[in-house]
């Protein structure tokens, strides 16, 4: 009976910590570090959403004040016309902690043109976009 708990807690804990696949996208100049997570993909049409993160090569003020070392953000990707926004960030400090949430929503009220940005030949985001779009 002890090895079988012991095999159910270790399948459990092993699903658990392996259920983010995170791939690296590349650096910016100034040493920031972005990720892609594989298993959040979800493609609906030609719409895909992920969850990708900019680690900070140094922690940043959050506007109350508070120190955070990385955001993740929550993107879409328009497959068809080679488009992204940015539906929410998330800044956490390096526990995972969340230090706060900003909805980007608010950005676009009145002007939904500005919502898509294109993703450029050279640009960063560009592998992103190739991993969130097959």
């Amino acid at each position: 009976m002890k090895i079988l708990l012991a095999i159910t807690v270790l399948f459990l804990t092993t699903t658990f910590v392996f259920a983010q696949e995170w791939v690296l996208i590349g650096n910016t100049r100034g040493g920031d570090t972005f990720y892609l997570d594989k298993s959040s993909i979800n493609k609906k049409d030609n719409i895909s959403t992920v969850n990708e993160k900019q680690v900070f090569k140094f922690s940043q003020f959050s506007q109350n004040g508070n120190l955070y070392d990385q955001t993740l953000l929550i993107k879409k990707y328009d497959c068809t016309n080679m488009n992204f926004t940015i539906i929410e960030a998330i800044g956490q400090d390096l526990n995972g902690n969340t230090i706060f949430k900003e909805n980007f929503d608010k950005y676009y009220e009145g002007n939904p043109s500005k919502r898509w940005l294109k993703v450029g030949p050279e640009s960063l985001f560009l592998k992103s976009y190739e991993i969130a779009c097959k």
